[in-house]
């Protein structure tokens, strides 16, 4: 395993998980001095509930890893994804896609972990069920952004009538938000773009949210999912997305005034 040191800007390595703990198409979040990992898939494929930290400080002072199992999640869940909030009380976890019913449709459970008391509680499920989304949490909201699902009825497919394999994933434009205290998430304006896989955070004093690349939709020229390199930014004043290409911004009509 390898340790990027910040102030040093360095990698250093220690010593490798161990196996109950390799996983993929997990999430992580930080908070205080540990790293948390939650769910992913195994080597085979099997979506995990193991929910595991590694104590920084532990690590470095005593050169070798120190990790600490915590409370699994209540679901088994890979392509997941999570985020914390600003105080630092608990983290949210949502959506992925599970073996445990044969990866035919997406979760659209959502799960709440305290970092005081290591217990998971269930939240309001998303309006749309997906993975691969981003969730980010601004001013103690929730947003919900993007991601993938499978063609509707995918399992109930004939072999005479099952798409290229590329076409079964549905990249998604959904943005769903959960206030806090709120019994329902809340469909709000969409992506510009379909994407999934990709990275977002949100900054509060700006009332901002960042999206950074991707993968987009299916084209079927390539038969591929092309990546991205579009900033897209979601302002929270307005409901309003604005897009941004390398160097160059560009906006939809109904945008460009709010922003220049």
């Amino acid at each position: 395993m390898k340790v990027y040191d910040i102030t040093l800007n360095e990698w250093k390595t220690y010593d490798d998980l161990a196996e109950k703990y390799h996983v993929s198409d997990h999430t992580g979040f930080g908070n205080d001095k540990y790293a948390y990992f939650v769910g992913g898939y195994n080597e085979t494929y099997i979506a995990m509930s193991n929910v595991f930290r590694i104590d920084t400080e532990n690590t470095v002072s005593s050169n070798s890893l120190v990790v600490e199992d915590r409370t699994s999640l209540k679901f088994a869940r890979g392509d997941v994804s999570g985020t914390t909030d600003d105080a630092g009380t608990y983290a949210i976890v949502s959506g992925g896609f599970s073996h445990e019913n044969d990866f035919c449709d997406p979760l659209d459970s959502v799960e709440r972990y305290d970092f005081a008391t290591n217990a998971w509680t269930d939240l309001p499920p998303l309006g749309s069920a997906r993975s691969d989304k981003v969730l980010v949490e601004l001013n103690k909201t929730i947003f919900a952004i993007g991601g993938e699902r499978q063609i509707e009825n995918v399992c109930s497919l004939s072999n005479d009538t099952t798409p290229e394999p590329g076409e079964l994933t549905v990249a998604v434009d959904d943005v769903e938000r959960l206030d806090f205290g709120a019994s329902e998430w809340i469909t709000i304006a969409d992506l510009p773009f379909h994407r999934f896989r990709f990275p977002a955070v949100g900054f509060d004093d700006d009332e901002e949210i960042y999206t950074f690349g991707g993968q987009k939709a299916y084209d079927k020229k390539c038969q591929c999912f092309r990546t991205s390199n579009e900033i897209i930014i979601y302002k929270e004043v307005s409901s309003a997305w604005g897009i941004r290409v390398g160097s160059m911004w560009g906006f939809s009509a109904a945008l460009a005034a709010f922003f220049m």
